[in-house]
This record gives C-alpha cells, sequence and structure tokens, in this order.
C-alpha cells in the first residue's frame, strides 16, 4: 500500500480479482471512474492486459458531483478502488457539498 502520492494516483485496490491487481497496487496506465456510480470502469478479469510499471493513476472521471473532481480530473491525494456488489468502485468518492 502507497501513501500520499501525486494527485488522482491509485494508493491501493482491494478488487484482488481485477487482472491490473498486483499485491493490492494498480497496474493499469489509467482508470475511469464512470458517472452515475464511482465505479472503477477499468476493472476486468481477463488475463491477456498490458501491465503499466508504474501504479495506475485517475485517467478521468466522470463523477462530476464528487467534492475531488475538477474538470474530470481527480483533486485526491490518492484514491481507494474496492469490492461493490459485482464491480469495483472508487471508495474514495465524496458527494461535493453545496455552496
Amino acid at each position: 500500500m502507497k501513501f500520499m502520492q501525486e494527485e488522482g494516483s491509485v494508493l491501493t485496490c482491494m478488487v484482488t480479482q481485477c487482472s491490473y491487481n498486483q499485491a493490492e497496487e494498480c497496474h493499469a496506465e489509467e482508470i475511469q471512474v464512470g458517472a452515475g456510480h464511482a465505479t472503477c470502469d477499468t476493472f476486468t478479469t481477463s488475463g491477456a492486459i498490458e501491465r503499466a510499471r508504474d501504479e495506475g493513476e485517475v485517467g478521468a472521471c466522470d463523477m462530476t458531483q464528487c467534492h475531488f473532481n475538477s474538470n474530470r480530473d481527480c483533486d485526491a491525494a490518492g484514491i481507494t478502488v474496492g469490492s461493490h456488489e459485482q464491480h469495483a468502485d472508487c471508495v474514495t468518492y465524496r458527494p461535493e457539498m453545496p455552496a
């Protein structure tokens, strides 16, 4: 597990059945966080994938109502991906507070 990486990096991924997961570290070049529900749209169980050498980062976040979302960029110090029902979620998601 990593602590305080650059903004939008994946600190840890607890979805061990994902093909990009190695020892709870995400090795996708970039992940996509979906709209409507903070799903990790990059999650896959396909064994035939190319892993990046470094840790993953959020390439784009479509959860525009998230506190950490700035023009689809993730401003969180780092995110955690975890299991939710049958899919992977960004568990760092926080609803934007009304002004």
